[in-house]
């Protein structure tokens, strides 16, 4: 894989499929590929967004703290596209991946002693 990532192949492809490499490396525990994935070129930076959000969701379907700091590391639309996924985590709340990815979209978010407001629901 390295070898081939180092000679370019464009592993953020815009395909007709749900088996995007990163997501499915992310969804293996692969945290070494993860990495190798994301420092890969590409040629559109919207589809490589897509790519990396993804990956986002599965990792913290998983609870891969390590590769989801990873992902969140590279992850950079712009304020509108990064709030439209972030309200539809908020609405389905999907357990222990809201509180997993809550502190990448809402920082502030800590109650008066400086614990998470939800530690009190």
């Amino acid at each position: 894989m390295e070898m081939l990532v180092k000679h370019g192949v464009d592993v953020f492809m815009d395909c007709w499929t749900d088996e995007r490499l990163l997501v499915v490396a992310a969804e293996q525990r692969r945290y070494l590929t993860v990495e190798l994935f994301l420092e890969a070129s590409y040629s559109s930076a919207s589809v490589r967004q897509e790519h990396i959000w993804d990956a986002i969701t599965v990792a913290a379907e998983h609870g891969e703290d390590a590769i989801l700091a990873s992902l969140m590391r590279h992850y950079d639309p712009d304020e509108t596209e990064k709030q439209a996924p972030w309200e539809w985590v908020k609405e389905y709340h999907f357990g222990h991946s809201y509180e997993l990815l809550r502190p990448y979209f809402e920082p502030d978010a800590r109650g008066h002693n400086g614990s998470n407001e939800s530690d009190y629901r």
